[in-house]
Formats: C-alpha cells, sequence, structure tokens
C-alpha cells in the first residue's frame, strides 16, 4: 500500500519537528547537566583536597610530636643524627609520595627523605617553615611549585616542647597523586550526566519550561557547596531525573559533612587517649635522667611504668588499624560457610583457664544444628574475644559468665555474652560502639587488662559489615548481656 503525498509531507514533518524537539531539549538539558557537573566538581575536587590537607596536617603534627625527644636529644647532647634519621625513617616507612624535611629553629635543614637532594640553604627558609617559625608554632599549609616545577601540598609543623620551638618539621605530597580519587568520581558523574541529557531530550517540549527552573535552583544550590556552605540543601522538586541529582547532592553534603565532623572528632578522641601515655613516658623519662636511675626500685618501677605504657600504645595504635581497615573492609569473596556453634565453643576453652584462675564460672549453652551464617571466622572470632574478655574483666570472683548460641526462627544466629558483673549505667549504654568510650566504672576501676577502648568499636563494624546486629542490655548491680545477630544462610 503506497502512501500519498500528503502522508509522506506529514510524516516527514513530524520528523523535523521530532528532532527539533530532540536537539532543543539536549541543548537544554546539556547546559543545565554541565552546570551541575562544574559546580559539583569543583565542590568535590575541594573536598578531596581539603580532606587530604587535614590528613597530612594530622600527619605532620603527631610526626612533630615523636621527633620531639630525638631532635631534643640531638641538640642538648650532641647525639649522632642518625637517631633522628631512624625516628623519621619509622615514621614515613609507609609513604613513599611523601617528602620529608626538619629544620632546626633558625630555618636550617638538618634532615631530608631525598638523601641531602633539594636541601636548601640558610638563607633560602621555604615560605610554610618561615610561616611557621613567625606564627610562634602554629601549623602552615601552602600550595606552591617545589624545586622541581611540580605543584605540591606543603605542610609545616612545629617540633616544640614546653612552648619552645625546637624545629620544624615539613610535608611535601605532590597533588597530582590527590587528585585521582577526585577523578573517578567527577567520571561518575559525567556518565550519570550523559544518562540524564538522553532522558531529558525525550521529554515533550512543552515540558521545557517545567524542567529549566528545577535545573537552575539545583545548579545555585550547587554553587553555594561549591563555595564552602555545607548546610545547603537542594530543593527536591521536579521530574524523577532532577530529584534524583537533588537527593544525590543532598546525600553527598550530609556525607561529607558527616566525615568531617568524624575526622574532627576522632583527632580531638585520638588526642586525649595519646597524650596520657606519652606525657607518662616523658615524666618518668625526666625522672630518670634527673636522678631516679639511681635507684634500684624507683628506677626499675618507672622503666616498668614505661615499659607498660609503650605497650598501651602499641595496641591503640594497632587497634586503630585494624579498625581503619575494617571500616574500610568492602571485599567478602572470603567468607565462607561458619558453624558459630563451633567458634563459640572454642572461644569458651580459651577463656577457661582465666576464668578458673580468677575464680569465675563459664557456661556454654550452644543450640544444636544451627543454621550456618556467611562470613570472615578471624573477624567473628575477634568479635566474641572483646566481648568475652570485657565480660571476665567485669565480673567479680564468684561470678559467673553465660555464653551462649542460638538460632532465631531459622533466620539468624543469635550469641549472648551474660556476665554478673555491676552493670552499666542507662545513660552509659547509647555510647558504648563509640571509639574511646570508656564508663565511669571503667575509667575507676584497676582493670586486670589495659584496653584500647576501641574493642566494642571494632566489634559494631565488624558485625555490621556482616549484615548483623550488636546490642547491650544492662542494669546497675544485676549484670550486663551482650547480644550478636546474624543473618543465617539460607
Amino acid at each position: 500500500m503506497k502512501s500519498s503525498p500528503e502522508t509522506g509531507l506529514h510524516g516527514r514533518a513530524s520528523l523535523r519537528l521530532r528532532t527539533r524537539l530532540t536537539i532543543s531539549h539536549l541543548v537544554v538539558g546539556l547546559t543545565g547537566v554541565l552546570l551541575i557537573l562544574v559546580f559539583t566538581g569543583v565542590a568535590m575536587l575541594q573536598a578531596v583536597q581539603q580532606a587530604a590537607e587535614d590528613q597530612l596536617v594530622l600527619l605532620a603534627t603527631t610526626s612533630s610530636q615523636a621527633l620531639t625527644i630525638p631532635l631534643q636529644n640531638f641538640l642538648t647532647t650532641e647525639n649522632s643524627i642518625e637517631d633522628l634519621r631512624s625516628t623519621a625513617a619509622h615514621l614515613w616507612s609507609g609513604t613513599s609520595n611523601i617528602h620529608y624535611t626538619v629544620f632546626l629553629e633558625d630555618g636550617t635543614p638538618i634532615l631530608d627523605s631525598h638523601a641531602g637532594a633539594g636541601l636548601t640553604t640558610a638563607g633560602e627558609v621555604p615560605p610554610e617553615v618561615l610561616q611557621t617559625l613567625q606564627s610562634q608554632g602554629n601549623p602552615t599549609v601552602l600550595s606552591r611549585p617545589n624545586e622541581h616545577g611540580t605543584t605540591s601540598m606543603m605542610i609545616a609543623a612545629p617540633v616544640t616542647i614546653e612552648d619552645q620551638i625546637l624545629g620544624v618539621v615539613r610535608l611535601e605530597t605532590p597533588l597530582e597523586t590527590i587528585l585521582p580519587t577526585a577523578w573517578r568520581y567527577l567520571i561518575g558523574l559525567m556518565l550519570f550526566s550523559l544518562l540524564l541529557i538522553v532522558g531529558v531530550s525525550a521529554v515533550a517540549v512543552l515540558l521545557s519550561r517545567y524542567h529549566s527552573a528545577p535545573i537552575e535552583r539545583l545548579a545555585a544550590s550547587a554553587g553555594r557547596l561549591s563555595s564552602g556552605n555545607l548546610n545547603t540543601r537542594a530543593l527536591v522538586e521536579g521530574q524523577q531525573e532532577t530529584q534524583k541529582i537533588a537527593n544525590a547532592l543532598n546525600t553527598q553534603t550530609l556525607r561529607l559533612m558527616n566525615s568531617v565532623n568524624e575526622l574532627r572528632t576522632f583527632v580531638a578522641s585520638a588526642s586525649h587517649e595519646l597524650r596520657t601515655p606519652i606525657t607518662t613516658i616523658k615524666l618518668r623519662a625526666e625522672a630518670l635522667r634527673a636522678g631516679a636511675l639511681k635507684d634500684p626500685t624507683v628506677s626499675d618501677r618507672f622503666l616498668t611504668e614505661i615499659e607498660d605504657e609503650i605497650d598501651r600504645l602499641s595496641l591503640m595504635v594497632n587497634d586503630l588499624l585494624d579498625l581503619s581497615r575494617i571500616e574500610a573492609e568492602t571485599d567478602t569473596s572470603h567468607y565462607r560457610r561458619l558453624n558459630l556453634g563451633i567458634i563459640t565453643a572454642e572461644v569458651g576453652d580459651v577463656f577457661k583457664a582465666r576464668a578458673d584462675e580468677a575464680g569465675i564460672q563459664i557456661e556454654l549453652k550452644i543450640e544444636p544444628e544451627l543454621p550456618v551464617v556467611l562470613g570472615d571466622e578471624e573477624q567473628l572470632w575477634r568479635v566474641l574475644m572483646n566481648l568475652m574478655d570485657n565480660a571476665l574483666n567485669f565480673t567479680p570472683p564468684g561470678g559467673c559468665i553465660s555464653l551462649s548460641v542460638a538460632s532465631v526462627q531459622a533466620s539468624s544466629v543469635r550469641i549472648e555474652v551474660q556476665d554478673t558483673g555491676p552493670g552499666i549505667a542507662s545513660e552509659d549504654l547509647p555510647h558504648l560502639f563509640q571509639r574511646f568510650f570508656r564508663t565511669d566504672i571503667t575509667r575507676q576501676r584497676s582493670s586486670r587488662s589495659k584496653g584500647s577502648g576501641l574493642g566494642l568499636a571494632m566489634c559494631k563494624s565488624i558485625v555490621e559489615n556482616h549484615h548483623g546486629k550488636i546490642g547491650v542490655q544492662s542494669r546497675l548491680g544485676e549484670g550486663t548481656t551482650f547480644w550478636v545477630e546474624l543473618p543465617a544462610l539460607q
């Protein structure tokens, strides 16, 4: 059947109209998406650079504290610089992309990770080092070209003792090592933007004005976000595509704010926890240097306390590294089918000798034929070890610890660790799984084993990585029950 000339003409006109509408919507959509991409991309680049800057400042500050004693020894006792070099090499052994330099108070460089290459003369003090010295010890952050012409981030932190500046530690890292992370996010945003353009180009021309207003407001929100206003929230309005972008932008903004707040809280908590053992070690070392070393009894006690504090620092650092690794764990390919009854029985046997020595009874209640779970045996073992260790430390002689495991309606497996200790106040229960949180009883008691304050936080991260739940029930004077529920393998 042949079409009439009028039908063919109408078809060609409709085709041209659809083509013009597609092109017009593509232009409008492309303009809006490019604005979002630019503003959000700038915000992402700034956020990544700021996060890298915060991490480098933390590393520089921590490193300057660690170099205080070696640098003081070098300046006061004319020790070999090898002690200082050894300490610096240990501090930055795992940071191949960081170039470090140690300067004296007058700006003279005495140690450089490039084996002497690039050391400045006394009359050529780097600007970041000069600013730190002139600002009475405040850390300085600059982004500038180095002597090789590569733009780098420079962090200068003072090495001080009792408000006296002994020197300055400068860390340098090329900006090109920071940008790849931001580019990965930008590529993902660009791919999403391409999909959005395809969708916008299929919308009827009469809806273009309806689409333009939400996109413009969204671009304005992205602009405020790129200028550093993290309190900006995009309005969720318009069509589904626009709402998705607004929700994604709001979600990323909230995540960025949470990350910044968590980082600040973590730095404050870690600094507080590390300050006590470092201060104790410093005071004991000063006392030994002042003459206590001549008294065998006192010197032995001080050396023992120093060793205990070093062990505590080592435990805390190891737990911090483990917690960071666990929270970043996304690969579940090594998970395997596990019987929690077997793991529970093994953990109970491990603690039986300690419990007998402390006069504490351990009761095992393992339900037969438990459903299997999918997980990491080493990590789940660690959860039970931490919970049992806490129970044993808080249970008085003559008390009892109940370790049980049972199925819950065949959909999950529940582990409970119940003790007859002093219990936990109700106002402390919501905070137990926070990093470095300790109850009044924990702070006041004489513990059988000094912990890092990270055990329960580590347990929570491990359980959540296994898509499970962890909680606690307690009443003062009646003991405490920690429970863990993991989904059963169907």
